[in-house]
């Protein structure tokens, strides 16, 4: 049987990519003993079902799956689900370290910083490009330099947003998210305070660029703006005077101070949507809901509570488990942000 420490370590292994015993040491947070022992232990359990784990010297270690069929029933009979696709979780680490880059960064650093193989990089950077080339963004490559993401700070932040919401980068900003939370609650308390009104998809978007805004000011990248933001029918006095009273807050609480043209940036969301699909500066529609992990895995365990419980099977039915997503996100979004739920 698998104790939780176990399955744990087994949720860390990969079954492509070497990964040293400092690297589940860190990530369990025991001894480098402790973790060789379990990698024990947890070769013994694989040998049974169609697997072992593998080590190479100066590598590490990963899972080699001998008997697919095997290995996939005991998967199941356990209810052992990996965190996140191997793929989408590796481009996911390495588009956090391009993007919290300073300047360029050579591929070799990021094999030793990720752990990962220098050909299992090159394979993510070409998905990357992909999704930079959505955002009007580049890779710029530089020899003995390295590479880093080039574009409009505007789009930066963009595509940081999305990062944000889908994978949770940028805790470093606000210690332990109690930071994160205070933003969340002050910016409700204002829009109260303003008789302002926003979904909570809606909300949640605007608080999450707010805090990329910020993030990114503390990093040292100012935004730049050709345009007046204060000019649109939609910014009235309410507006204004939300967003002067917020930034006034940010800057007395976080030290920073925000310029005209970051005062824009958080003016340019509540008038955003007159501008979607036109000009320069277009702010994604807040009927785009962007599912993050935890609230996909908790969707697919409901599926499998009703699988367990009642030997009905909807594991297949992708409308069922992105209409669970839709109704899980509102009430995540009130329940992290104290809003009322009813």
């Amino acid at each position: 049987m698998m104790g939780v420490r176990l399955q744990e370590l087994y949720s860390l292994m990969s079954h492509d990519e070497y990964r040293p015993a400092s690297y589940f040491s860190e990530q369990l947070n025991v001894s480098l003993k402790t973790v060789r022992n379990d990698i024990k232990k947890l070769d013994c359990e694989l040998k049974h079902c169609g697997a072992s784990v593998d080590s190479k010297a100066h590598n590490g270690y990963r899972i080699l799956v001998a008997n697919e069929e095997e290995y996939n029933a005991w998967r199941e009979k356990k209810n052992l689900q990996p965190r996140l696709q191997e793929n989408g979780n590796r481009n996911a680490q390495v588009l956090g370290a391009l993007l919290h880059a300073s300047s360029y960064i050579k591929i070799d650093e990021l094999c030793d910083t990720l752990y990962l193989s220098r050909s299992s990089i090159t394979t993510s950077l070409k998905q990357i490009d992909e999704l930079l080339a959505q955002y009007k963004l580049k890779l710029d490559r530089k020899p003995a330099f390295g590479i880093r993401i080039i574009g409009d700070e505007f789009d930066i932040r963009r595509l940081m947003c999305y990062c944000k919401m889908k994978y949770h980068f940028f805790e470093e900003p606000f210690p332990a998210g109690e930071n994160s939370i205070w933003l969340g609650q002050t910016i409700v308390s204002l829009l109260n305070k303003y008789d302002l009104h926003l979904t909570e998809v809606a909300f949640n978007n605007f608080v999450n660029y707010v805090y990329v805004g910020m993030d990114r000011i503390l990093d040292g990248h100012i935004v730049s703006l050709k345009l007046n933001v204060e000019s649109f029918s939609a910014i009235g006095i309410k507006e204004s005077s939300f967003c002067t009273e917020l930034v006034s807050l940010l800057e007395q609480k976080f030290g920073v101070t925000y310029t005209r043209d970051e005062k824009n940036y958080i003016l340019l969301y509540l008038g955003g949507k007159q501008m979607t699909g036109s000009g320069d500066y277009s702010i994604e529609s807040d009927d785009n809901f962007i599912f993050n992990q935890e609230i996909d895995q908790l969707s697919y365990d409901m599926i499998e509570l009703l699988r367990q419980e009642f030997q009905i099977s909807f594991s297949n039915n992708f409308e069922l488990r992105m209409t669970l997503n839709r109704h899980l996100v509102p009430l995540d979004i009130r329940m992290r942000y104290g809003r009322p739920v009813y």
